[in-house]
């Protein structure tokens, strides 16, 4: 039988977003530490790129997008489990509990697990959660994949060689588990539903990651057309899906050496310093957000008696 939240039962979520001022201040204490680990290991080159005045505006810029990028993910979601079984909760709680999520990941990523307990009473609404963020991830990255073929068929034939097929495979498989979990039954009989609000704001969100990639390009001087960027936006999205490390910080770089390297005459060295950018825009936004987000109080998200 599946555990049910009573009055009696605190939800999982309360210690991280409800209390007083003095709860946040704990919860503030635990996130400065949190940073002060990850600032141990990160690498020095990071901080000389912040600290080159001419990439402020460029920085400033992304770090913008980056935050927007996270609003309109938590809104998109928001409408996608809207009349589904799960709790209701408001998007601006949501967006908390997002900014929170971010800030842990500087050392686990935990951030999407932390959303679906948000609106879970039990474990099956632990699985019917966790199945509508990935039908929010694999949305966009269908989104992603179509931006990737369009600008591909926009260069001359054989510019990048077996890349638009990679992208065409990627894109095919992302459509593929959308509709698989769209179409899935489920015992409840609660079915995710794709609207025109939902595509519309993935466009947006994946416009925003790549407005932040080509920021960031621009900030390196990387020799790269805005039409090649977007054509290998695909592979460089990889890195952003998928976190093996806190952030994705190491992986995106090495993604971004090896994609540059094999497909353009972009220095390694440049594409690593774009990768170190994106990483330090992606730092200040989890830093900045999640700070504010543990400090300020919040309700509980236990049923009152």
């Amino acid at each position: 039988m599946s555990a049910q939240l009573t009055p009696e039962a605190h939800h999982p979520l309360d210690n991280l977003t409800s209390r007083g001022w003095a709860g946040g201040l704990l919860r503030l204490a635990a996130a400065a530490a949190i940073l002060a680990l990850v600032l141990a290991f990160t690498d020095r080159q990071t901080w000389d790129l912040l600290l080159q005045v001419e990439n402020l505006p460029f920085f400033a810029a992304g770090a913008a997008l980056t935050a927007l990028q996270r609003v309109l993910r938590v809104v998109k979601w928001a409408a996608m489990i809207q009349g589904l079984p799960l709790l209701q909760r408001p998007v601006a709680w949501l967006l908390r509990v997002q900014l929170i999520g971010m800030l842990i990941n500087l050392v686990i990523p935990v951030s999407e697990a932390l959303k679906t307990w948000a609106v879970s009473r039990d474990r099956r609404d632990v699985a019917l959660a966790a199945e509508s963020i990935l039908l929010d991830t694999a949305l966009l990255s269908v989104v992603v994949g179509i931006i990737g073929l369009g600008a591909g068929l926009l260069m001359p034939i054989g510019a990048l060689g077996w890349l638009p097929w990679l992208v065409l495979g990627l894109t095919a498989l992302s459509v593929a588990v959308s509709a698989l979990i769209r179409h899935r039954p489920r015992p409840t009989g609660a079915v995710l539903r794709i609207s025109p609000t939902t595509l519309a704001l993935s466009t947006l969100e994946a416009l925003c990651i790549l407005g932040v990639f080509a920021l960031a390009l621009n900030a390196i001087g990387a020799a790269a057309s805005p039409l090649f960027l977007a054509a290998i936006f695909p592979l460089l999205y990889l890195s952003h899906l998928v976190m093996l490390t806190p952030s994705g910080i190491g992986v995106r770089e090495a993604v971004f050496a090896a994609v540059f390297g094999a497909l353009s005459d972009t220095p390694a060295e440049a594409a690593v310093a774009m990768g170190l950018f994106i990483s330090a825009m992606q730092l200040l936004v989890a830093v900045a957000g999640g700070g504010l987000a543990v400090l300020l109080p919040g309700r509980r998200l236990t049923p009152d008696p």
